[in-house]
């Protein structure tokens, strides 16, 4: 009975891994009424938290190993479900939950990961249900999300069920905290700055564009601006060569990953919702999007032999179908496969870096990430701010546009223009990439 609800939670456990960043998203964003900061609140510091809270993790060193991060994570989950639960009831609530679910989603995935390798490389094996078990979790989960769509308090009630279960199969893990050392302080105090100053700019982007405050919306914009062209300045001033432990290809695959998935969900949404409709979202978006990552890990044993090169060509060619078709799903189905094909590349690149403590470099590979994908989200918002405008528009009408409210002509040619517009600049980055190769290849 032991072994059947160790195996059971942890597939519990790989399926909340996998899900912890879409559905608290899905979730947290049907509350919202577009007016009233109340309703926002539990999706916008679910959000910040969860693109944050790494740096904060990192920053304050806490001194904590991948399993006891693990355990804080999924405790956190727990609790936030729970009260989440308890929003019904008291709407205040939810805001606590997102909060304590966005700091989970944050932390879960790195330090299950990185657990996962070093039980790999000690030859230890993690039992798992079987097919048929893991569909039916998979399918109960999601059955609970869509079930009723203005109820979110049984999906919660499902995903602290598999909290639960996860906390469970965990105890069973046979990894010593000694063996594994301890995160690094010489980091701590540019984590947490790079917290605050994320946070702050983030929380105005999400609180300004649900509420369409063109104000909040423009500070945050400048204020990102501002900081991207300081931190650039101060890089190439001050910054040191030797501080890199990885190489500059895998600093930029790592960054491009981060990128590609904020192209692919936060942009996805936005141009999926102003053109398809956000009844049709599920069809467009959501399905190519876990159907490209269940494809990826079917094929994982034949993918793992690619060079980062190989999903690199794949991403750009997802791109090209983007810019140059209207083969939507198509699109975003490959670069969800791409993009999951590459992550699990780094990933495993990361792990083999002897030059970094063993017990941070997963947390390193999602930090480099996490900094990429917030560069994307911000430069985005600020291209698709000067397209508008370019075009006569104002930022109430970007904000509108970015909201999905309503389909028009109008909406459609200017989400068409910035989706060509943003592919251009993903390929760009991918560009640059293939240059660095080149380049070190030849010396």
């Amino acid at each position: 009975m032991n072994k059947k609800i160790e195996s059971l939670g942890n597939t519990a456990l790989s399926l909340l891994s996998n899900t912890i960043i879409v559905v608290p998203y899905l979730l947290y964003i049907q509350l919202s009424d577009g007016h009233n900061l109340l309703t926002i609140l539990p999706f916008v510091l679910f959000y910040t938290l969860r693109m944050t809270g790494i740096f904060l993790v990192r920053g304050i060193n806490l001194s904590l190993t991948s399993l006891g991060l693990l355990k804080i994570s999924l405790l956190l989950g727990l609790a936030g479900s729970l009260i989440g639960i308890a929003g019904a009831f008291s709407f205040p609530l939810y805001s606590i939950s997102g909060m304590l679910l966005g700091l989970s989603g944050a932390l879960l995935p790195p330090s299950n990961q990185s657990i996962r390798f070093f039980l790999k490389e000690e030859g230890q094996k993690i039992s798992h249900s079987n097919l048929l078990t893991t569909v039916l979790l998979t399918a109960v989960l999601f059955g609970a999300l869509f079930f009723k769509a203005t109820e979110i308090g049984l999906a919660l009630l499902v995903y602290a069920l598999y909290f639960l279960v996860a906390l469970v199969a965990i105890k069973s893990y046979p990894v010593s905290l000694n063996e594994l050392e301890e995160e690094s302080a010489e980091v701590s105090r540019k984590e947490l700055i790079l917290f605050v100053i994320f946070f702050v700019l983030l929380l105005l982007l999400r609180s300004g564009r649900l509420l369409t405050n063109a104000v909040e919306f423009d500070y945050a914009i400048v204020g990102a601006c501002c900081f991207f062209v300081v931190a650039v300045l101060f890089v190439s001033h001050y910054g040191k060569r030797g501080a890199y432990k990885v190489s500059l290809e895998m600093n930029l695959a790592t960054l491009i990953n981060g990128i590609v998935g904020n192209y692919l969900f936060l942009f996805g949404s936005i141009y999926v919702a102003g053109v398809y409709g956000r009844a049709h979202m599920g069809i467009y978006l959501y399905l190519p999007y876990v159907l490209g990552m269940i494809f990826a890990m079917i094929v994982a044993s034949k993918t793992k032999q690619w060079s980062n090169n190989i999903p690199m060509v794949g991403l750009a060619g997802s791109l090209g179908i983007l810019l140059l078709t209207s083969w939507t799903i198509l699109g975003l189905f490959l670069l969800s496969f791409f993009k999951s094909t590459l992550n699990s590349f780094l990933a495993r690149r990361y792990y083999q870096e002897t030059d970094l403590p063993k017990d941070s470099r997963i947390f390193i590979k999602y930090t480099t990430q996490t900094k990429g994908s917030l560069f994307h989200q911000f430069i985005l918002m600020a291209l698709m701010l000067v397209t508008v405008v370019g075009k006569g528009g104002t930022t109430q009408f970007l904000l509108e546009l970015t909201g999905g409210k309503g389909i028009s002509m109008q909406t459609n040619q200017f989400l068409t223009l910035i989706k060509n517009s943003n592919s251009l600049l993903v390929l760009l980055f991918i560009a640059v990439y293939f240059v660095v190769v080149f380049r070190q290849k030849k010396r």
